[in-house]
């Protein structure tokens, strides 16, 4: 059977008991328009908001307006992308806290290993992420808060303008990256919502 363009919901099964286990398929043409977004401190209200949930049973609060800002991205018609440096153990939490929020359904890219450190391990990893991504699909934006975003974005061939960086968390991280206009700050994610129909 062969599946139409969208997003579906599938469950593979290999063994006779039925076991197995649910994913989601994107089905899209070629050079279908996609926004890519990082998850921690860029759509949760810092950095370390999920683990505090894993570790303390707290639950993390959404960046304000950011669900806004990419239901507008899929109303323009993209797919939202969401590639964290989360392990894949917590697939199911990071899909079901996406969607309790209010978060766009899309792919959701996480990393082979618990988590991803931060900076030359987590660019390596989003670059390697976004590689196949851009081969087959037009990147339209990019979201994110850390250097590491900046640079994964940049090697993937998208320009300063179409990268988004949510501050002030890590202002001074950011802050030579941001002089040398290679990415665009947002401070809320209401300047992103009126920067999409523009993009």
């Amino acid at each position: 059977h062969k599946l139409g363009a969208g997003l579906h919901e599938l469950f593979l099964s290999v063994t006779a008991d039925r076991t197995g286990v649910p994913f989601v398929a994107f089905v899209a043409a070629e050079r279908s328009k996609i926004v890519v977004s990082d998850v921690d401190g860029t759509l949760t209200s810092s950095e370390k908001a999920y683990w505090a949930t894993v570790a303390w049973d707290k639950v993390a609060t959404p960046q304000p307006s950011a669900a806004k800002a990419l239901a507008a991205a899929a109303a323009k018609g993209y797919q939202v992308i969401y590639v964290t440096a989360r392990g894949g153990q917590f697939t199911d939490d990071t899909r079901r806290w996406l969607a309790s929020n209010g978060f766009p359904q899309g792919p959701v890219r996480l990393a082979p290993t618990a988590m991803v450190i931060p900076g030359k391990r987590t660019v390596d990893y989003k670059s390697k992420v976004l590689e196949p991504l851009v081969k087959s699909f037009e990147l339209v934006a990019g979201v994110g808060n850390r250097a590491s975003d900046i640079s994964a974005y940049t090697n993937a061939g998208l320009a300063a303008d179409r990268i988004f960086i949510k501050l002030p968390e890590f202002t001074d991280e950011l802050r030579d990256d941001l002089a040398a206009n290679k990415a665009t700050g947002i401070g809320h994610y209401d300047e992103l919502v009126a920067k999409m129909p523009h993009l």
